[in-house]
């Protein structure tokens, strides 16, 4: 089952995977979510590294599709969290960024890993 013990440190062979992700991630609360605060929760469950981001922010405009901002912030130059999410699916994860019914936005990000 799954620890939430803050005390255990489980290294898993996706974290610095997920550490970027992360960064990226807040990277982007601070710069666009206008986000009063930002939630991180990391677990490890059944050969799965879960990592999740919530945030309070403005969240996304809801007439864009997820797929167009990113493919358009990434035409512009903006390559990170595209880049992140390539990773992501090349190791066989997934990626999901929506809106929040209460305002902001969730991320989560879920890599198959075993832990070392």
């Amino acid at each position: 089952g799954s620890q939430n013990d803050m005390a255990t440190i489980r290294l898993t062979t996706a974290d610095s995977l997920l550490f970027a992700a992360a960064r990226e991630l807040l990277t982007n609360v601070v710069k666009h979510a206008d986000a009063d605060t930002a939630e991180v929760t990391a677990e490890f469950d059944d050969g799965v590294a879960r990592l999740v981001v919530v945030d309070d922010g403005v969240g996304l405009p809801d007439e864009v599709e997820i797929e167009k901002l990113m493919r358009r912030r990434q035409a512009a130059g903006h390559i990170g969290l595209a880049s992140r999410r390539v990773r992501i699916e090349g190791v066989g994860g997934t990626f999901s960024l929506e809106n929040r019914p209460s305002g902001g936005t969730a991320v989560v990000v879920e890599v198959p890993a075993r832990e070392v």
